[in-house]
């Protein structure tokens, strides 16, 4: 069986090849980042609260902003904004390719936390529900030896 993170990956750009098409356009993929990740928001907030929500995506910024310098946030950020909005804006100012690249590593990285906090089972089930042609029902199943 695959690696769990390994799988993770795979289906994060399944789902952003498939809200994205083939647009060459960076702003319409990073629009269709934003809404990737709006819906699973929109799943995850009632467990964890939207302040949870932020600071998880804030926290995979940090995370992939090695590779990605521009993922690098503002501790603080002005009333009314959110960490979010500063990532969308640093996407939208790259080239298609590497929007893309950063957005894989973004999410999965996000998923990747949600997972770590509430659990393989419960976060697949959310992530399903995303889109149940592209996610599996259940988590990997990691081989035991």
């Amino acid at each position: 069986m695959p690696d769990p993170s390994q799988a993770l990956r795979q289906v994060i750009i399944r789902l952003l090849t498939e809200e994205a098409t083939q647009s060459r356009d960076r702003e319409d993929v990073t629009a269709s980042v934003v809404r990737v990740y709006e819906q699973f928001a929109y799943r995850l907030a009632p467990l964890i609260g939207e302040i949870g929500v932020e600071a998880i995506l804030n926290r995979s910024a940090k995370l992939t902003q090695a590779e990605f310098p521009f993922f690098a946030t503002n501790a603080v950020v002005s009333p009314g904004e959110r960490v979010r909005t500063q990532l969308w804006e640093a996407l939208k100012e790259q080239e298609t390719a590497m929007v893309r690249k950063a957005s894989e590593a973004l999410l999965t990285k996000f998923a990747a936390l949600v997972i770590k906090l509430i659990g393989e089972r419960l976060a697949w089930r959310l992530l399903f529900n995303l889109s149940p042609e592209v996610f599996p029902s259940s988590p990997p199943q990691r081989e035991t030896g």
